[in-house]
C-alpha cells in the first residue's frame, strides 16, 4: 500500500492537510471529508478504506479540513503570514472553500471520476456543499454517520447556552468559553453560536422527529415554460409543470413555435448562446424571456457600510431589521426596473452574516424577446419564488430557479450514463 502527505490551499490561502492513497493512477477518486477531530491519527480505519479502494481501482484521499485538530499553525499562501486553525475557531462559512480545495486538487490530477464522500461532521458539509453548487465534477456521493447537531447540542445546559449568546451580543464573539463544547473541544463563541445556529451543518435529522416528506416547493409553475441550452451536448431541454408533476424533456426540430426553435435555438444567435443562462416562455402573454448575468453587482453606499460595520469590518448589527436596512442589496430576493428592463438579483439569507467585506451577488437581467404583448408584464413576484424553496431542512436561496437546478442534473445524469 502506498500513500503520501499533501497540502492543498483554500482560495483564501488556507492550508489544509490529507493524505493520498495511490499504488497508480486511476481514472476514479474518492475524496472524505473529515468531520471535527478526524484526522489521521485518530481515525486509522481510514487506512483500511484507502487499501480496500486501491485494491478495487480506485484512489483515495482523506482530507482533513481547518478542524481536523483543536490548534493547529499553517502558514497562508496568500497573506504570506502564520495563521491558527482548529475546531477552536472554525467559521463554518468556509467550509465549502475547503471542500473546493480538494476538489480542485482532484481536477488539476487529472481524476476522470470523484465520488465525494464526508465522515461524521464532514458528511453534513458535504451535504451542504452539494445542495449549494451544481458542481459536474461530483459523480456520486457518500455520507458516513453524518451528524446530529440538533442531539448533540441538546446536551450543552441553558447557562451554557446563555453563556455563548451573551459573549455574541456583548461583541465577545473571539473570546474563548469558560466550558469545553460537549465537554471534549474548547472553542470562541463565534464557533459555538454556529454550532447552535448555522444552517451549514444543521441539515441532518433522523427517527420519529424527522420529516421525510417529498420535496414540496408550494409554488405554482404552471404558467411557465422553462428552456437550457447545454453546449457541451449540443440539446437543449424544456421543463414544464402542472400541480405537483414536471416534465423535463430535450426539444427537436418537431417543436411547434417557429419563433423560438429558429431564432432562438437552432441558429443558436452568439449572443443568446454565450450570455443567456436560460429562456422563459410566460404562457399567459406568450412572451419569451432570456435571462442573462450582468456586470452590475449590488454594494452599499460608502456611509451606509461605514455605518453599518465596526473596525474590524465585521457587522456592527447583527439584528435582522439593521441588516434589511444597511444591506438590503446584498440579502434575499431583489428586482428593479431601469430603463424599461427589469432586473433581479439573490443575496444570502441574512441570519449568520460573519462576512469581513460584502458579498455582492451577480445581478441578472430579464429581457422580453419577441414582444408579442407587452400589456402583460412578467409576474417576477411568482418567478423569484421559485429561487425560494425548501432544500433539506431550511430555506435556501437559489441563483436560478429549481426548474433550471433540474435540469442541470438530468443532463449531469445522461452524460454520466454516456461516460459509462
Amino acid at each position: 500500500m502506498k500513500y503520501e502527505a499533501l497540502n492543498v490551499y483554500t482560495q483564501k490561502g488556507t492550508e489544509l492537510t490529507g493524505v493520498l492513497f495511490s499504488e497508480k493512477k486511476n481514472d476514479w477518486l474518492m475524496i472524505t471529508i473529515t468531520g471535527v477531530h478526524g484526522n489521521f491519527y485518530s481515525n486509522p480505519f481510514y487506512v483500511n478504506i484507502g487499501q480496500t479502494l486501491n485494491e478495487n481501482g480506485i484512489d483515495f484521499l482523506y482530507a482533513q479540513t481547518r478542524d481536523a485538530f483543536g490548534q493547529m499553525e499553517s502558514n497562508n499562501r496568500v497573506t504570506g503570514k502564520k495563521e491558527i486553525i482548529g475546531s477552536f475557531n472554525e467559521d463554518f462559512n468556509e467550509a465549502d472553500n475547503d471542500i473546493e480545495a480538494y476538489l480542485d486538487f482532484a481536477q488539476k490530477q487529472g481524476y476522470r471520476h470523484v465520488v465525494l464522500a464526508g465522515h461524521s461532521l464532514g458528511a453534513n458539509k458535504v451535504i451542504h456543499y452539494l445542495a449549494n453548487h451544481d458542481d459536474p465534477s461530483v459523480d456520486y456521493f457518500i455520507f458516513l454517520s453524518p451528524a446530529n447537531v440538533r442531539y448533540l447540542t441538546s446536551y450543552l445546559s441553558n447557562a451554557e447556552k446563555q453563556e455563548i449568546m451573551d459573549k455574541i451580543k456583548n461583541r465577545q464573539e473571539e473570546e474563548m468559553l469558560s466550558f469545553s463544547m460537549f465537554g471534549w473541544f474548547p472553542a470562541k463563541a463565534r464557533t459555538a453560536e454556529q454550532w447552535l445556529n448555522s444552517p451549514v451543518i444543521d441539515n441532518v435529522h433522523s427517527g420519529d422527529a424527522g420529516d421525510f416528506s417529498p420535496l414540496n416547493t408550494e409554488i405554482n409553475l404552471d404558467d411557465y415554460i422553462f428552456y437550457k441550452y447545454y453546449p457541451e451536448s449540443n440539446q437543449t431541454l424544456e421543463f414544464t409543470s402542472h400541480e405537483t408533476n414536471f416534465k423535463i424533456q430535450p426539444i427537436t426540430s418537431n417543436y411547434d413555435d417557429s419563433f423560438f426553435l429558429n431564432d432562438l435555438l437552432i441558429e443558436r444567435n452568439d449572443r443568446l448562446t454565450t450570455d443567456v443562462e436560460y429562456i422563459l416562455l410566460d404562457k399567459q402573454s406568450e412572451n419569451y424571456y432570456a435571462v442573462s448575468k450582468t456586470t452590475l453587482k449590488p454594494l452599499p453606499a460608502p456611509s451606509l457600510y461605514e455605518a453599518a460595520t465596526n473596525q474590524k469590518g465585521t457587522l456592527a448589527y447583527r439584528g435582522k431589521d439593521a441588516k434589511n436596512k444597511y444591506l438590503a442589496g446584498l440579502i434575499n430576493l431583489n428586482y428593479f426596473y431601469q430603463h424599461d428592463q427589469l432586473f433581479y438579483n439573490v443575496g444570502m439569507i441574512g441570519n449568520g452574516m460573519q462576512n469581513k467585506e460584502p458579498v455582492a451577488s451577480v445581478i441578472r437581467k430579464i429581457e422580453c424577446l419577441n414582444n408579442k404583448n407587452l400589456s402583460q408584464l412578467l409576474n417576477v413576484q411568482q418567478l423569484l419564488q421559485s429561487m425560494d424553496v425548501v432544500w433539506v431542512r431550511f430555506k435556501n436561496l437559489t441563483v436560478l430557479p429549481f426548474p433550471i437546478k433540474l435540469m442541470n442534473e438530468y443532463i449531469r445524469k445522461n452524460q454520466n450514463n454516456e461516460k459509462r
